[in-house]
């Protein structure tokens, strides 16, 4: 049986993490999946924010602020935008699109393109109230927030560029209202002639599939999440993407032994009765165990309480076949 420290797959996130996720969650604001169904405006605005992404060349310096056991951290990357490719300045190895995001030393990641979601998107569109106001200067630039809130309670903000339409901060705040996560653009100038063009290394992408044969794949997980995909990488890992509408969390799932020593240090909880640890990355919350003979990890912008209810649900037992067709046949009449 193999040894694993997490899913593999997530091994680039860790490695690259600042980068690609100041880039993959500011750039691309928002879940995934060519079919969106998310609360009035939001899915609007994510829209809007990657379409102007698309139409504007730009370079800048993005702040990296995140929150782990109480501790602080920040860091500043240098970015540049052209033809829908960020390039992250003094690293000539990662590359980042809409579509995916590769190190072109060979340890590749990519992130899955929108247009690779095959299941349905039965987003929670319910959930989420969205406000609009006025925001702050933003690198000097006026913005407009648009805030998802739940149960009167503030989830996410996005801070977009009143001229250009671009993102320029994104907030993932507690029950609390404080700020556990951000993603912020402290310079930038817009429509600038780009000296170089890259390009995203060809690198196999991971499968995406309609089945994962004994891989735990429920359509519903946690408060309110749905099934938008399904992949299956090179090395086995299956990979599945949830999303509520606002926030988003992968699952990495690969048989074999989880390997405790690896991980990084974090909080020891449970999941259904298995032993598990949560951390935090610039990426998200991340939640890793075992169970069952396979080895989960569970990433993504929801607040680790959510995230350990999804990964309970995610990883309890399959149920039967016919108690799998009933719930799709019973799912439209459940909202």
């Amino acid at each position: 049986m193999r040894r694993l420290a997490g899913a593999g797959a997530l091994g680039a996130v860790v490695a690259g993490s600042v980068a690609v996720a100041a880039l993959v969650v500011l750039v691309t604001a928002g879940a995934s999946g060519d079919q969106t169904a998310g609360p009035d405006g939001w899915d609007e605005v994510v829209e809007r924010v990657r379409e102007q992404v698309r139409a504007h060349t730009f370079t800048g310096v993005v702040a990296v602020e995140w929150y782990d056991g109480g501790a602080h951290h920040r860091e500043r990357i240098e970015v540049s935008h052209a033809g829908g490719v960020v390039h992250v300045e003094g690293d000539d190895s990662l590359v980042v699109s809409e579509e995916a995001a590769a190190l072109h030393d060979g340890a590749g990641w990519e992130v899955l393109a929108r247009r690779s979601v095959v299941a349905d998107a039965e987003l929670a569109s319910r959930k989420y109230v969205v406000e609009e106001r006025d925001g702050p200067l933003v690198a000097g630039r006026p913005t407009t927030v648009f805030e998802a809130r739940h149960e009167g309670v503030a989830v996410e903000r996005v801070y977009v560029d009143d001229d250009s339409g671009v993102a320029l901060r994104r907030e993932r705040l507690d029950p609390d209202g404080r700020v556990v996560r951000a993603v912020t653009f402290e310079r930038l100038e817009i429509d600038v002639p780009m000296a170089t063009s890259y390009t995203v290394a060809a690198a196999p992408a991971p499968e995406a599939v309609e089945d994962l044969d004994d891989a735990r794949d429920p359509r519903r997980a946690g408060p309110g999440f749905a099934l938008l995909g399904r992949w299956l990488h090179r090395d086995g890992t299956a990979q599945l993407l949830y999303s509520d509408g606002v926030l988003a969390v992968s699952v990495f799932e690969q048989r074999g032994e989880l390997v405790w020593e690896a991980l990084p240090p974090g909080e020891d909880v449970r999941v259904g009765g298995a032993p598990a640890r949560a951390y935090s990355l610039p990426a998200g919350e991340v939640v890793v165990f075992e169970r069952d003979g396979l080895v989960f990890t569970c990433v993504g912008d929801a607040s680790r309480a959510d995230l350990l209810a999804l990964a309970a649900d995610v990883s309890a037992p399959r149920d039967p076949i016919w108690r799998r067709l009933g719930d799709t046949v019973l799912a439209p009449f459940r909202w």
